[in-house]
């Protein structure tokens, strides 16, 4: 039976595997490849082909992570067809930005972002610096820009903000 390399027939031509061998080790940037130390041996685990992708939630305090539980209840009922986490920067001015906390799209194609914020006795509470960033965003970009707060007793707030 022949054996062959790459096509060739190494067997009805003469050439040997030694023969293969050797003008592999003649040519550019040929290295040997080292073995196994005994000890060590192959690698017990095979290496992933791909990429893993990264925790959604990762990063995220636990209020943002209660609002990333109600959007994933929201996706499962069908109200919106995804949400991000953190990701992209609205700029307000030079040097000047803001991380909102979700994008989501709705069922209708509507793109909105969502901050979260904390529960002070029944409406929410940010600094002054937050809210004044939250108003100039709403005021230079074309998405609807929400703030969702926590619900005494469960559930969820959310107030639209206007410029």
């Amino acid at each position: 039976m022949a054996t062959s390399v790459k096509g060739l027939n190494l067997d009805g031509r003469g050439i040997t595997e030694d023969d293969v061998r050797r003008a592999m080790e003649r040519a550019p940037g040929y290295r040997t490849p080292e073995p196994y130390p005994v000890s060590q041996g192959p690698p017990s685990e095979p290496v992933p082909a791909k990429a893993t992708l990264p925790d959604p939630r990762a990063g995220m305090n636990r209020g943002e992570a209660a609002f990333a539980n109600e959007l994933d209840a929201r996706l499962r009922r069908g109200e919106i067809l995804r949400w991000d986490f953190e990701p992209e920067n609205l700029r307000l001015a030079d040097r000047c930005f803001l991380k909102m906390d979700f994008r989501v799209i709705l069922a209708d194609g509507t793109v909105v972002f969502v901050d979260t914020k904390g529960r002070k006795g029944d409406t929410w509470w940010a600094e002054e610096d937050a809210r004044i960033k939250l108003r100039v965003a709403a005021r230079l970009h074309p998405y609807p820009i929400f703030v969702a707060w926590p619900k005494k007793g469960g559930g969820w707030n959310e107030e639209r903000i206007t410029p």
